[in-house]
């Protein structure tokens, strides 16, 4: 009674104070709701509930319960509420209105929607607290949410308490309601959240020991399977929690529990003789069938069956059938047992089963593991990871590792099919290592690492995602279309393909799409935490996405900060699996490839090219009518490119010297300006004032990526080899030839034939006089002049086809640029390297001294590079902190830090008033240009700014100056 009473005495006072009513009483309301559209008509949306625009009130206190279906089991020390740090705290399961996410970006997690001071906090209608009775009592069966009841787009639910939580399992049922399962502390931990977000029910598992979920099927509305870790001996809901040996000290159990009787259906588990049992996944199959994967230690009894393992502990797979009765288990040896048995482990971690009954399963081992007649064995101590196809009989129909070819380790987190059978099999790196026939090498420590599959084991795709810090991918999921959803946790920002992603900091949770080609539709980053990570992902009816995680301390996302209950708490949320076009990208959510193009800037010797909310401007001298408009007028300020029809935004930019070229969003190669010497690749003799579309090589209709020099370009089309067009003088074009001849159309770059066919270029960077091309692979080629050692290969010689640049042994390049006669590349050890001409310090490392081999720069101590750009004399890099340094020739103010002295090393710009961090660069001959916090263009150096509209002023500008787009 006094709980009662001291619940409405709060309510009360809730609404004296925010309401300012004069007298108790409690508003009748409807359903939940966003905004007052939401509700239905005479109703507004007051606190997140639904209520009627005449206020009202009633007056029987039984009449005053705001949601009687939603009541929960007796939970005295359990909060389940959200807690953002701010002001308007708001419960997270309850009758408050409830945070929205943020509108998402391709590269960063920034809010767009400022928090709403004017609604104050409610009380969490949703939880009760009576006094706690012997044992937990089962709830009322949910009330089912009226399809008239509009749901949030975006919510995120927290829970928590003074014990740590943890997030192993997720699923989402018929109706799209969402399971969540892992630990509370020692406990059982098994929630049901609807798709509005209410936590409607929970598995009274209270009372065991050393129990967590870690599996999750939701086969029907009624029935719910799971799989976990237990402590026997003891019983679980009246089962005997079941125990391979006496020695057991951990468990493995599968269940099935009834939504409906709130009861198990049944139990069955195992256990070994090591006490070192986990099972990981659990999946079924069309016919009812489960399957799950795990580990044991030593010999362990699976019902009936008996396994023994050879190894320490042995991964496992076995099929139980839909009354949880084993039907036969495989076992993945390794060999015999040794003194130090953390070194002489695997276990599988997940299973995805196709629609012949294979499975497909994936996860980690240490030194050797058997997989039938197949042995992977390795030199070294740390985990590698593996693919194996079974049949529906367990049999092993192949296997496939993630070779390693270094130190460092490599696992597999996740597995999922697509919709015609391809395995996709998601996991992270630290070293360089090689999968089928493509080697990969990581940023720095951990990359996230997703690989494509053929229902043969053949690699089909690889895709990459990482930085400076420990990523993972820990859960992925696929769509109908093939679309790829990963999610998991980064240390820093990350690059995927030619994308960074900005992150909030370390530990940061995040969610990327990408398409079935592996390219990058949009992200999320959030967290800036200790232990911020997403463990699971699901997909829920129709354009829902549903990722649930943990955090520690505080959590940031998007506008909101949560605080956690002492230690662990976990999350819940539901995000729309696509995000609306976006008019400028910058305020606004981004999923299309135009967006992800927003933000482009290229500069040349006299103009400049720059793309902002997908509008394609240049500016500057205009000779030859190289700005694209139309016309050979110059232009102060930015003017738009005169598109080509059917296109309307640039996948790429490369300023040339009087000339341009893009790609556009047709994907086709376009140049346009002076064509002297057949820098426009149309096959012609005449400048174009607009763009006009390269000829592509024969077989080819595509371009991937592309460059612009003085006198040629280059690029790369759809069957992965390089072409180059315009001046070949001084063997710039690669094609093995020195002659002054022009080449109107692209003619192929002469690799060395020793290059394997797997490789391929990745990024092209061209001076006047030399070019370079950074590989799949991470090696360095480059061809042309060398009379400074600007090719990189321990010579001075003029080399007419591509050479293999001397990188210091053990690295490779992520990223690439070149000067007039230097070259500059970030490697794999994150370092800057610079080689070829120093007489103005343009190498950064001191000397002063030109070399034919890359040299350090000399980089802030504990500073390391990001992006890198080289101008004439000058070289510029973004640093992981995102301010930008700079170091060379300072003549005409290019180096931005408010003088025209030359620097030897590294030294940061001044950084425009009111920003924070770079995120693009660019240079050339004297100029820099940059894009500051993902909207903001800023250059400095010569040509910057303009005296009239009809020509260009040759100013010096040594502070960055804003370019008004």
């Amino acid at each position: 009674m006094q709980g009662w009473i001291k619940e409405w005495v709060w309510r009360a006072l809730l609404f004296i104070g925010v309401g300012g009513l004069g007298f108790l009483g409690c508003q009748l309301q409807g359903p939940e709701c966003i905004q007052s559209s939401d509700c239905p008509s005479q109703q507004q949306c007051l606190y997140g509930w639904c209520r009627p625009q005449q206020t009202s009130f009633c007056q029987p206190p039984q009449s005053c319960q705001e949601n009687p279906t939603e009541t929960s089991p007796s939970e005295p020390h359990i909060t389940d509420s959200s807690e953002p740090v701010s002001d308007t705290n708001t419960p997270s399961d309850g009758g408050g209105e409830q945070p929205t996410l943020p509108e998402m970006h391709p590269d960063a997690g920034e809010p767009t929607t400022p928090p709403d001071a004017s609604e104050p906090p409610q009380p969490d209608t949703n939880e009760t607290t009576p006094e706690a009775g012997p044992e937990m009592q089962p709830e009322p069966a949910p009330e089912t949410v009226p399809e008239t009841t509009p749901c949030p787009k975006t919510w995120l639910r927290t829970y928590g308490n003074q014990h740590p939580q943890e997030v192993r399992a997720t699923a989402v049922d018929p109706q799209g309601n969402v399971w969540v399962g892992g630990r509370d502390e020692d406990s059982f931990l098994l929630h049901r959240y609807d798709p509005c977000g209410k936590r409607q029910w929970q598995l009274p598992m209270k009372g065991v020991d050393r129990a967590i979920v870690r599996a999750l099927v939701v086969p029907s509305v009624s029935n719910v399977l799971f799989a976990g870790n237990i402590k026997p001996p003891g019983y679980l809901d009246g089962f005997k929690i079941p125990r391979g040996y006496p020695s057991d000290a951990s468990a493995i159990v599968v269940g099935q529990t009834n939504q409906t009787t709130n009861k198990l259906d049944w139990l069955n588990g195992w256990g070994g003789e090591g006490g070192a049992d986990l099972v990981q996944d659990l999946v079924t199959d069309s016919s009812g069938s489960l399957y799950i994967t795990g580990q044991f230690r030593g010999k362990a009894n699976f019902g009936t069956l008996t396994a023994t393992g050879t190894g320490v502990k042995p991964a496992f797979v076995a099929k139980l059938n839909a009354q949880g009765k084993f039907q036969w288990v495989t076992v993945f040896n390794g060999e015999a047992p040794i003194q130090d048995s953390y070194y002489n482990s695997a276990f599988g971690r997940r299973i995805a089963a196709d629609g012949s009954g294979n499975l497909y399963v994936v996860g980690q081992f240490r030194l050797s593991l058997s997989f039938g007649t197949t042995t992977f064995t390795s030199n070294s101590r740390g985990d590698h990871a593996f693919v194996t196809k079974l049949d529906a009989n367990g049999k092993v129909l192949w296997a496939r590792q993630w070779e390693r070819r270094g130190s460092g380790q490599n696992d597999a987190f996740d597995v999922k099919l697509d919709s015609s059978g391809n395995p996709y099999v998601l996991g992270f790196f630290n070293s360089t290592i090689v999968v089928g026939t493509t080697t990969l090498n990581n940023h720095s420590k951990n990359d996230i690492l997703v690989v494509k599959y053929d229902p043969q084991g053949n690699v089909l795709q690889t895709h990459t995602l990482g930085g400076g810090g420990e990523d993972f991918g820990h859960a992925l999921a696929l769509d109908s279309n093939n679309n790829i959803y990963i999610a998991g946790r980064v240390g820093s920002a990350v690059t995927f393909g030619t994308t960074t992603i900005t992150t909030a900091g370390r530990d940061s949770l995040f969610v990327a799409k990408l398409n079935s080609q592996g390219i990058l539709q949009w992200s999320y980053s959030g967290g800036a935490g200790e232990k911020n990570q997403i463990h699971r992902i699901n997909l829920g009816p129709a354009d829902t996405l549903y990722v649930a995680g943990e955090f520690r301390d505080t959590m940031v996302w998007g506008n909101q900060t949560y605080r956690s209950h002492g230690d662990i708490d976990l999350f819940v949320a539901r995000l729309p699996r696509t995000q609306a076009p976006c008019a400028t990208c910058l305020t606004n959510p981004c999923n299309t490839a135009k967006c992800q193009a927003s933000n482009l800037v290229s500069a040349g010797k006299t103009h400049i090219c720059g793309q902002l909310g997908g509008t394609m401007k240049c500016w500057g001298q205009n000779a030859h009518g190289k700005l694209g408009f139309g016309g050979e007028t110059p232009n102060p300020t930015p003017i738009n490119v005169k598109l080509r029809p059917g296109t309307s935004y640039a996948r790429q930019i490369a300023v040339g010297f009087n000339f341009t070229c893009a790609i556009f969003d047709d994907q086709r190669a376009y140049c346009w300006g002076d064509n002297t010497y057949g820098t426009l690749g149309n096959g012609s003799t005449g400048k174009q004032t607009t763009p006009a579309p390269v000829l592509p090589p024969t077989g080819t209709a595509f371009a991937k990526t592309i460059a612009s020099g003085s006198q040629h370009a280059c690029a790369v089309f759809d069957d992965n080899q390089t072409y180059c067009w315009g001046g070949q003088g001084g063997g710039r074009l690669g094609n093995n030839s020195t002659s002054k001849a022009v080449r109107r159309q692209p003619t192929q770059v002469q690799f060395p034939s020793t290059l394997p066919q797997t490789v391929f270029t990745q990024s092209l960077a061209l001076s006047p006089e030399h070019s370079c091309a950074l590989m799949t692979d991470g090696s360095v080629y480059c061809w042309g002049k060398n009379t400074s050692g600007q090719l990189g290969d321990g010579t001075n010689q003029l080399q007419p086809t591509p050479v293999k640049v001397a990188l210091p042994q053990g690295t490779t390049a992520v990223n690439l640029t070149v000067g007039h006669d230097h070259t500059c590349a970030i490697l794999s050890d994150r370092n800057a390297y610079c080689w070829g001409n120093n007489a103005s310090d343009q190498l950064g490392d001191g000397t002063g001294l030109n070399s034919n081999k890359p040299v350090k720069v000399k980089l802030p101590t504990g500073r390391y590079a990001k992006a890198i750009a080289a101008g004439e004399s000058h070289t510029c890099a973004i640093l992981d902190d995102y301010k930008i340094h700079c170091w060379g020739l300072n003549n005409n103010g290019q180096l931005g830090d408010g003088t025209t002295t030359k620097r030897l090393a590294p030294m940061p710009i001044i950084i425009p008033q009111g920003r924070s961090f770079a995120t693009q660069l660019t240079a050339n001959h004297d100029i820099t240009c940059a894009i500051f916090d993902r909207e903001h263009l800023y250059c400095w150096g010569f040509h910057v700014k303009y005296s009239s509209t009809t020509s260009a002023s040759t100013s010096k500008t040594p502070t960055p100056t804003l370019v008004t787009f």
